[in-house]
Order: C-alpha cells, then sequence, then structure tokens
C-alpha cells in the first residue's frame, strides 16, 4: 500500500462524519455547554457507528469510533495486511495519517466542531491488534488548516 491509498482509505471515514458538523453548524449563534456538545457527540456517533466496521480499499478496517470524555472522538483503526513492510518506523505512519487526516479536515462543514473544542484522536493497530500508532488532533490544527 502507498501513501495514496492510505489517504484515501482515511478520508473515507472523514467524509463519514461530516454529518457531525452540519448539527454543530445550526447552533453557531447559540451558547451551548460542554456537556450538550458532549451529548451530541455520543448520540452522533452512535448512529455513525451503524456502518462499522467497514473496509476500506482492502487494506484498512475501520473498527468503530467512539467518543471520549472531554469532546473527543476516537477512529479505530487495524490494517489487515503486515504493514511494517510499508511503514518500518511508525513515525511514518503517524506522519502520512496525521497529514491525510488534516487534508480531509479543512472541509468547512468540520471547521464547526474547532468551534466548540472537539479533539479528534486516531488508533492505528496491526493485524494482530497490537497498537502500532496513535496520534491527536487539536481544534486549532484543523479549525483553519488549508490544504
Amino acid at each position: 500500500m502507498n501513501g495514496g491509498s492510505l489517504k484515501s482509505a482515511i478520508g473515507t471515514v472523514i467524509a463519514i462524519i461530516l454529518v457531525v458538523g452540519v448539527k454543530f453548524g445550526i447552533r453557531e449563534f447559540m451558547p451551548v455547554s460542554d456537556a450538550q456538545i458532549q451529548q451530541d457527540l455520543e448520540e452522533m456517533i452512535a448512529k455513525e457507528n451503524e456502518a462499522f466496521p467497514q473496509v476500506i480499499e482492502e487494506v484498512l478496517l475501520v473498527e468503530k469510533m467512539e467518543v471520549l470524555e472531554d469532546k473527543t472522538i476516537l477512529f479505530k483503526y487495524k490494517f489487515l495486511y503486515n504493514v511494517k513492510e510499508d511503514f518500518e518506523d511508525t513515525g511514518a505512519l503517524v506522519s502520512e495519517g496525521r497529514k491525510a487526516a488534516l487534508e480531509n479536515l479543512s472541509n468547512g462543514e468540520l471547521s464547526e466542531l474547532a468551534k466548540y473544542g472537539v479533539k479528534l484522536s486516531y488508533i492505528y493497530k496491526d493485524m494482530n491488534e497490537a497498537e502500532i500508532a496513535s496520534f491527536i488532533i487539536m481544534p486549532d490544527e484543523y479549525k483553519e488548516f488549508k490544504k
């Protein structure tokens, strides 16, 4: 697998949560408590999880998304092949994953999530369920990210 396939796979998952940003956009002029944001995230991610697990480009399994405390959406991925053949160094995997996620997060609707302080966390596992990489994207990183 190459970096293009990884970008495409991650982009597909990001597109799935566009609806989350739409709901938050409606609240632009209304004060919203952290508790309400957390509850809305939990409801929306529960609905989105009906589509998972999902195989993307025959190489990556999107297991599910979770909402953690402190307004964080967690994306859980699992590679369906020996990813170490492409990424001997997990730093390269994190770099490619971050870059792909940020490019896909530049969507205006998703920037609405940043306004509410929503963090995005990513965990990648290998075929044997061992965690091989993880990273968090903070709201300021994707709020005004340009490709």
